[in-house]
């Protein structure tokens, strides 16, 4: 998929032949090195495997369930799987956003695929709950843990 993409950029000549080849070369020796790193990670322990697996999932699920959670407590009759599902195709597509943290492209596709089950008036609200909850509070909890662990006074490790 990586090399037609390249290909097609190189034929609509958005890229030089150099460039291609440049590009082309990097892919494939990152497709090798992550092919290679989940190989070693999937012949571990299967403990461990198994764990990182299910504690992965179990993460993402409570990541993912925000959105189910603010849409029940306004009210709106939603399925989980739906809104779920809807997480899923919103984060992948924060993976491929351009812009740093995803900002602006996560807002606007949650807007557009949830706009099917929020009314126009709460769209905005809903949002931004979202984003605060899943992004924000994270943050403002590490900075409270970071200021106390480094600027506590008196204390010594």
């Amino acid at each position: 998929i990586v090399y037609l993409f390249l290909r097609l950029l190189r034929k609509m000549h958005f890229i030089s032949r150099s460039r291609f080849c440049r590009y082309k070369f990097k892919s494939i020796k990152q497709i090798i090195l992550f092919s290679k790193s989940l190989a070693w990670f999937l012949k571990g322990d299967i403990k461990f495997v198994a764990s990182s697996i299910f504690f992965t999932f179990m993460f993402l699920m409570s990541l993912f369930s925000f959105s189910v959670i603010i849409l029940w407590q306004l009210s709106y009759a939603v399925g989980y799987f739906d809104i779920v599902g809807l997480q899923v195709v919103i984060t992948f597509l924060m993976y491929f956003a351009p812009t740093p943290g995803a900002s602006g492209v996560a807002e606007g596709a949650y807007s557009v695929l949830f706009s099917k089950f929020v009314s126009q008036n709460d769209i905005t609200l809903v949002t931004v709950a979202w984003r605060f909850f899943t992004i924000y509070l994270g943050v403002f909890i590490g900075m409270i843990v970071l200021y106390w662990d480094l600027f506590r006074k008196g204390k010594k490790r």
